[in-house]
């Protein structure tokens, strides 16, 4: 009795000095905490408590609860009617897995819904399930569903833990508590697919174009593919109009490098031995010569010199990255070809011209922009590849007070994907605020003429728009969006692609002849937690580094996507050691599958450890290089690897991997 009326004096003096930011009565509140500990299982022996609330500047008002003691904490977030949207909890869990399916997993998860809220069962669909083995942890997305359809951004995302059962994360879009399933508005009255379809394709047609992809030699092939050149905004399915503005919190489940591919390669630093061999090449310019180009040619008064790198920028490409800033806070970043100055990218901010330009937001002519930028493009860039008479528009964004122009490269008559000049204009001062040039150094042949036809391609495309619900601004609305953000379709047979230019199938694990291996228990239970090769192979044939390190990959991310030629760009390099990331085919042998998977377990740089180890621990411990011989006894030692011969030169089966995985996982 005492702790429930010292409990209420404290809640008394925490409101008393929130202005009343709680909506609920004393007893409302004393009620939620109630039910927040039933609901979470939080115990009586916490020593330290807190309530607050804020008010965010939608006026939605959120009431936080804390729990503390020693290392573990917990926080409760709800709304002002008690519904609770978010909650985290950090404590010491068992280690064991527990939970070792995905149907144990989903139950799991259902039953935690219930108890916060029995309705979030009816209301919420299951979308995706991710299991990270390494935490022992899995995490599950579920999205709204309102009228049979699906709100695309309304989620409630989870994490659970294997060994404990317990839930650790949770949380739930702030508005779905607000907006009633009858704030929804009616499908009755909506445009049909194909109407929606004929306004798409008239604002941002299907081209085809070439696809470039990319090998582990950096050589560049192409799929022809029909793509847009744009990503088409929403489109509202009442009124017929675009959609402009922010739809938050969508969500999108990541496909790899895709448009960002260049950014990304752009970005990598040259080691000493790269820059050596780079200053080697004839016709690359000094950092003087390119210094003073700069201040020629660009306005670069009362800026100085910050940093200056020589980088590369793609497979021949080198480039100079020049970073001017002023006292004023302004800045002007240039990317510069090493050979020949062909502008790759330009940025520049001027903080006085930003705020006018916010606070007027002019409205500068699409033909005005246009000049601007084909002016600016023109000095920097000779590239005839460039289509400079088709400028692609963005439409204004009168937050920032820009525009956007897009020019597109062409070859052989064909757009090149995603490839070309991006422009932004300042709208109040009209000056070209950013430049950014991607543009493959590749010669392409003749397009293939053995395509589908147009109609065709965009029958496809119909097929992957959907009707979504979406919060815009202050209210649901009924929105047609493709479920592919940006389709690309291959031209050969209609098939849709990834950003990767590969088929995006979700290959299921299906071993031939599973019956015949002893490990067949536990090849179905890694089966279970979506653990193995996507793909259909058999138990005892050999497995290559590839898919090792795809599978090493996995245990922390079970839905990575299958790539092997993509494989070294998700790969950390210094995880594994002394791989070779050009050349992941060889089959791999017992020795590099126990060291990598004691380099995922972070024992590294043990190749120099004293021969203290027990010879009889394997019957030809002899044989164990000397590199090795340390990661060998570790992983006996732990029970990962059992096996009584070391065989370092033997080639490892997929069954011996999985089996290797499996006592990583469950010993």
């Amino acid at each position: 009795m005492k702790k429930i009326l010292f409990l209420a004096l404290i809640l008394t003096f925490i409101i008393a000095g929130t202005n009343y930011a709680f909506a609920a009565t004393q007893e409302e509140n004393d009620e939620n905490i109630i039910k927040i500990k039933k609901i979470f299982d939080i115990s009586d022996d916490f020593e330290n408590f807190n309530i607050s609330s804020s008010t965010d500047i939608y006026g939605f008002k959120t009431v936080s609860y804390s729990w503390s003691k020693n290392n573990e904490y917990i926080n409760v977030m709800t709304d002002s009617e008690g519904n609770i949207i978010d909650y985290f909890r950090n404590s010491e869990t068992e280690e064991k897995i527990n939970l070792t399916s995905k149907e144990e997993i989903k139950k799991q998860g259902e039953i935690y819904l219930k108890k916060i809220d029995p309705e979030l069962l009816h209301k919420y669909k299951l979308k995706d399930l991710n299991i990270n083995v390494f935490s022992a942890s899995a995490s599950l997305l579920y999205n709204r569903i309102v009228n049979g359809i699906e709100v695309k951004n309304d989620t409630i995302y989870m994490t659970l833990h294997l060994g404990s059962k317990s839930l650790s994360n949770y949380s739930r879009t702030y508005s779905s508590s607000y907006y009633t399933d009858e704030k929804f508005p009616s499908k009755n009255k909506i445009i049909s697919k194909d109407e929606a379809m004929k306004i798409i394709l008239k604002e941002n047609p299907f081209y085809l174009t070439y696809f470039l992809k990319y090998t582990d030699s950096d050589n560049i092939s192409y799929v022809p593919a029909y793509t847009q050149l744009k990503k088409s905004p929403e489109l509202d399915a009442v009124s017929s109009e675009f959609i402009y503005e922010p739809i938050y919190n969508t969500y999108m489940k990541a496909t790899g490098a895709g448009d960002n591919a260049a950014t990304k390669e752009a970005s990598s630093g040259l080691t000493p031995t790269e820059q050596k061999e780079v200053d080697r090449v004839k016709g690359v310019k000094s950092l003087e010569e390119t210094k003073k180009f700069a201040q020629d040619n660009f306005d670069l008064k009362d800026m100085k010199l910050e940093s200056s790198y020589l980088n590369k920028y793609d497979k021949n490409i080198y480039v100079y990255d020049l970073y001017y800033s002023s006292d004023e806070g302004g800045y002007t970043n240039l990317q510069l070809g090493a050979r020949d100055f062909k502008l790759y990218s330009y940025s520049s901010y001027d903080y006085s011209s930003y705020a006018d330009s916010v606070a007027k937001s002019s409205a500068l002519k699409d033909s005005q922009a246009v000049k601007i930028a084909k002016a600016f493009i023109q000095k920097f860039n000779k590239d005839k590849d460039l289509d400079l008479e088709n400028p692609v528009i963005v439409k204004s964004n009168e937050e920032n007070g820009e525009t956007t122009v897009n020019f597109f490269v062409k070859k052989n008559g064909y757009y090149v994907f995603s490839k070309g000049v991006t422009t932004h204009i300042n709208n109040e001062n009209k000056k070209l605020s950013y430049y950014n040039l991607s543009d493959p150094d590749v010669k392409l042949s003749e397009m293939d003429k053995d395509v589908i036809g147009i109609q065709k391609a965009e029958s496809i495309a119909k097929n992957n728009l959907k009707l979504y619900y979406a919060y815009v601004g202050d209210k649901p609305r009924l929105i047609y969006s493709f479920e592919l953000n940006k389709p690309v379709i291959r031209a050969k047979d209609g098939e849709l692609l990834n950003m990767n230019g590969d088929v995006d199938t979700k290959g299921e694990i299906v071993y031939e002849n599973i019956n015949k291996s002893k490990y067949k228990d536990e090849l179905n239970l890694l089966k279970s937690l979506n653990i193995g090769l996507p793909k259909t192979l058999k138990v005892d044939e050999p497995i290559t580094v590839g898919d090792y390190v795809y599978l090493l990959n996995s245990l922390s991310d079970s839905y990575i996507e299958y790539d092997q030629r993509n494989l070294k760009d998700y790969i950390s390099y210094w995880m594994y050691e002394d791989i070779d990331v050009d050349n992941l085919s060889p089959n791999l042998t017992r020795k590099d599958a126990v060291k990598w998977m004691m380099n995922i377990k972070d024992f590294r740089k043990l190749k120099e450890i004293k021969n203290i180890f027990d010879k009889e621990a394997f019957t030809d411990s002899n044989k164990i290089p000397k590199d090795y011989r340390a990661y060998y006894y570790l992983a006996k030692g732990l029970s990962i690897y059992d096996f009584d011969e070391a065989a370092p030169d033997k080639d490892v089966t997929v069954e011996e991997a999985m089996h290797i995985i499996y006592n990583s996982i469950f010993k």
